[in-house]
């Protein structure tokens, strides 16, 4: 989840979530909310998710205002999420679970 999730997210902030499971196992990953600053672009505020594959992160894409991530599988095991707000308006941000597959 964002910080500070359900209230409102600070501004100036930069995180990183890393989801590791054990190796030979993979990550379902789904968003059950998703609100932040939207814009045609996401230059504002953002979550880029990666797919991490033979150590290297894979950009699946960037996602702002209410249209969250689709659900995901990840290709081995580490998914990576990079939180993004500017200096000016907050929101509610991300509540996203995942699972571990065999």
């Amino acid at each position: 989840m964002s910080p500070n999730y359900p209230d409102e997210y600070d501004i100036l902030l930069d995180c990183e979530y890393r989801i590791v499971v054990a190796p030979g196992t993979s990550i379902d990953l789904t968003f059950e909310d998703f609100s932040m600053e939207g814009g045609s672009s996401c230059q504002n505020d953002y979550l880029e998710l990666y797919d991490v594959v033979s150590g290297v992160p894979v950009l699946l894409g960037v996602y702002c205002g209410t249209d969250a991530p689709p659900d995901t599988t990840s290709t081995e095991n580490e998914l990576r999420l990079v939180f993004h707000s500017d200096s000016s308006v907050g929101d509610n941000g991300f509540l996203a679970n995942y699972v571990t597959n065999s």
